[in-house]
């Protein structure tokens, strides 16, 4: 309810954000609401700190109520946006995350040793979205078979690889149905969606004046844990990912080209 509240008390500010400022989340909608927080209990924590480091005190006044706002834009939209979407559907996309979590977990583990596989886990992870999920799953599947040695020797069961293909397949034939029937809907959810890219804006706002204040304010602190409440982990994450995955793609040998074929002689 509070977050219903304080999305309400903020659409006025939200709908008056121009059109060319707002912009769509660039992590999935949960971190970011649950980062923001965390980084407005520190925040409270450092008020006078950052205050006195120049940041306007609204941005602490209202973090807490711009996560609020975000995260009941979100439940609207996604109610909007999935309103024709089959029962079927969500618990097929529900089973597919977990077994992409459990994957990866038993990957991480079962693959420590062996540094290029790690790289390929790291690059198979980037990306959002059901389609990204599915290819997910089968590129997880080929890993898990590349290196069924190493994975035996975990609690993992062999089955969830045949499984992990099956869900998958399962999954995209049926997005494509739910795709066409969003498109009909579309419509009526793109002014939801509208509301919680602004909100997301709104929520980046003070997110980046809030981490940008405590990174300067605390600058030359030798404390590095009261530094790291004023960084993104998730985006962190996200850069090592990509930095993993770009020192793979770097170090992949090029393959010689063929020898040129030499003319027949008639």
């Amino acid at each position: 309810m509070k977050a219903t509240n304080d999305f309400e008390r903020l659409l006025s500010e939200l709908k008056a954000i121009p059109a060319e400022r707002v912009r769509e989340p660039n992590l999935a909608v949960a971190t970011l609401f649950h980062e923001a927080f965390d980084l407005a209990e520190t925040a409270e924590r450092y008020r006078p700190q950052l205050i006195a480091a120049g940041l306007e005190e609204r941005f602490v006044d209202s973090l807490s109520a711009r996560a609020n706002a975000l995260r009941a834009a979100q439940t609207a939209w996604t109610h909007a946006r999935d309103a024709a979407t089959p029962v079927e559907y969500l618990a097929l996309v529900d089973q597919a995350t977990v077994l992409r979590r459990d994957f990866v977990a038993t990957a991480g583990y079962a693959l420590r040793k062996h540094e290029r596989a790690l790289e390929t886990l790291a690059r198979i992870q980037e990306g959002e979205g059901v389609a990204d999920l599915c290819q997910d799953l089968t590129d997880l599947a080929q890993l898990a078979e590349s290196h069924r040695d190493d994975f035996a020797r975990t609690d993992f069961d062999a089955a969830q690889i045949v499984k992990a293909r099956k869900v998958a397949d399962a999954v995209t034939k049926l997005h494509a149905t739910v795709a066409a029937d969003r498109a009909e809907n579309r419509s009526a959810s793109s002014e939801a969606k509208d509301l919680r890219d602004r909100a997301a804006t709104y929520l980046d706002e003070a997110v980046d004046e809030v981490r940008s204040a405590g990174l300067y304010a605390f600058r030359n602190d030798s404390d590095t844990a009261r530094l790291a409440q004023f960084r993104s982990v998730a985006s962190i994450q996200r850069a090592r990912r990509r930095h993993a995955a770009k020192k793979a793609s770097d170090s992949t040998p090029i393959a010689p080209a063929a020898p040129a074929t030499a003319p027949r002689q008639n």
